[in-house]
């Protein structure tokens, strides 16, 4: 043990006044400093859009006047890891509207219609743009900070280990060396705990300096973040020590010292430019998708055959009510089946009411049968995923990237784990209004009581004398109107994301651990067998 501490520490002080070291300095000052500052940017321009879409949506909720303009909105909530790793959060939206029409798929983009219901725009969805049909795959994580730790560390534990043998050899220290009573073990692990010794303390580094960051610009750390902090520096360090065997297997098998170079540089290209889009081609021909367009041509043509069958529940119960007028004084409509009437008949009233008692229930049953075409290309979605991340075990770069995703909450996984919780909320929701018979009551499309509804003769009279008010008289009307009292929706369920857990993040990251574990000793197996029957002529 003495002899590989002084072995270590021997080569730990070569690579201090080596020009590689300061290449480490280099590449952590430049690079490392310059992502945390714009993820911590990011998440702070994300989390106040958040707060505000959060109040508008808490404001829309509390100032509803009839029930069926409850549509609660879901704003998804920001997770402050992403400062580290933003996995596919930049493709994704923030919001979801709880409808009858439809299931929430994937968040939107908060912008206007010219987005389909994933969250991308109509062109985009079809195609038309180049862009992977699978939204998840359209990531190159190099960007953030986890992004350039796994980029910069993995490149230089190859810089440090690729000539760990050959160069000894080259220069002759390999044979002065074993002349000594030092057997090959002892200076295989006296050279990987002198890479160790340079690489470990940067990392360590790196992310207390990142922590103490996040505390000066007030970002709030709960224990689910510091725990994240921590299982990403050990993620990171188990990543380098994979790298640093890989680095001392080429030099063992290669003849030179430029040879061993060229390999390792040629390897860790291929990790990071070529198996990322590689293994999203594969995992997208392998499990081809539909274009979402086609989805929503099926689901339109669902949409076109409910709008007879509400029409015909319409006609149905004007008819049974003998409605001789459908005009109120006030009316005010939109989609999902939102109405507002104020001033109606008696007949027509009875009407609506009988008619929401059975068409919404049928929007539900709709939106049930258009479920089935989303979840069928959901789980085409979710297949490329996973074998995309199948394919990403060949590098162990992106099984990095993969683990950081998850442990940051900012996975694909993560995000189709969030939809199905807005899912259960949505059944909760709709469960509430047929619990509470909301649809088969006066109050889901009027303020009005039952005993304020106008028979034929009143309703004519009222008309004829509000053409003959003037406009002040009018303009009071309708203030009188808008100042109606607005629904308690206190009792309504709301939406409670699930937080963050230590349990969750340490799940996440113990396949990983367990995988660059069995990988190392793979590697440590090999290199053993390697540097024993090394040529050291």
């Amino acid at each position: 043990m003495n002899m590989i501490c002084s072995i270590a520490l021997k080569d730990f002080k070569q690579h201090l006044r080596s020009s590689r070291f300061f290449l480490t300095l280099l590449l952590c000052l430049l690079f490392l400093p310059f992502t945390l500052l714009t993820g911590t940017d990011d998440y702070c321009a994300r989390q106040t859009v958040c707060e505000q879409r959060q109040a508008m949506a808490d404001s829309a909720l509390n100032n509803t006047y009839v029930w069926s303009q409850v549509r609660p909105l879901v704003i998804k909530q920001t997770e402050p890891l992403s400062i580290f790793c933003q996995g596919v959060t930049s493709n994704m939206g923030t919001y979801n509207q709880i409808l009858l029409n439809t299931y929430p798929l994937l968040p939107y983009a908060y912008s206007d219609k010219d987005c389909s219901i994933i969250g991308y725009k109509q062109t985009e969805v079809q195609g038309d743009t180049g862009n992977n049909e699978n939204i998840f795959l359209n990531t190159f994580p190099c960007t953030d900070f986890t992004g350039m730790i796994g980029l910069v560390f993995s490149l230089l534990a190859l810089i440090f280990s690729y000539d760990a043998f050959s160069h000894e050899k080259e220069t002759g220290m390999l044979r002065m060396i074993f002349s000594h009573p030092v057997n090959r073990l002892t200076f295989l692990f006296g050279k990987i705990g002198g890479i160790c010794l340079v690489l470990v303390p940067p990392v360590i580094i790196c992310y207390t300096i990142s922590a103490a960051y996040l505390i000066y610009a007030g970002i709030p750390l709960s224990e689910a973040v510091w725990s994240g902090i921590v299982l990403l520096s050990m993620l990171t360090l188990s990543f380098i020590f994979v790298c640093i065997l890989i680095g001392i297997l080429i030099s063992l098998l290669a003849s030179t010292s430029e040879q061993a170079l060229t390999v390792s540089f040629l390897l860790w290209i291929g990790m990071v430019f070529i198996l990322p889009p590689v293994s999203g081609y594969l995992a997208e021909t392998i499990a081809p998708i539909p274009l979402y367009r086609n989805i929503e041509a099926k689901m339109k043509s669902l949409d076109d055959e409910r709008y007879y069958e509400l029409k015909e529940i319409r006609e149905k119960f004007e008819k049974e009510e003998k409605v001789k007028t459908m005009m109120a004084l006030f009316n005010n409509m939109g989609e999902d089946g939102f109405m507002d009437k104020w001033g109606l008949t008696m007949s027509f009233a009875r009407a609506i009411r009988r008619t929401h008692a059975e068409s919404e229930l049928t929007r539900l049953v709709y939106s049930d049968r258009k479920w089935i075409l989303q979840k069928g290309y959901l789980n085409k979605l979710k297949r490329q995923i996973r074998l995309r991340y199948w394919f990403s075990c060949f590098s162990p770069l992106q099984v990095f990237q993969e683990t950081a995703q998850h442990i940051c909450r900012t996975s694909p996984e993560n995000y189709l784990s969030y939809m199905h919780e807005v899912r259960s909320y949505r059944q909760e929701v709709w469960n509430y209004f047929i619990d509470h018979q909301l649809f088969n009551s006066y109050s889901y499309f009027t303020t009005q009581h039952e005993e304020d509804f106008m028979t034929e003769q009143k309703m004519d009279e009222v008309s004829r004398k509000y053409e003959t008010l003037s406009e002040e008289e009018k303009t009071s009307i309708l203030q009188k109107i808008e100042n109606r009292p607005k629904l308690d929706t206190r009792e309504l369920p709301r939406f409670a994301q699930q937080p963050a857990s230590i349990q969750e993040q340490v799940k996440n990251g113990v396949g990983t651990f367990l995988f660059f574990t069995v990988t190392s000793l793979i590697f440590i197996y090999i290199t053993i067998k390697m540097a024993i029957r090394y040529d050291i002529r």
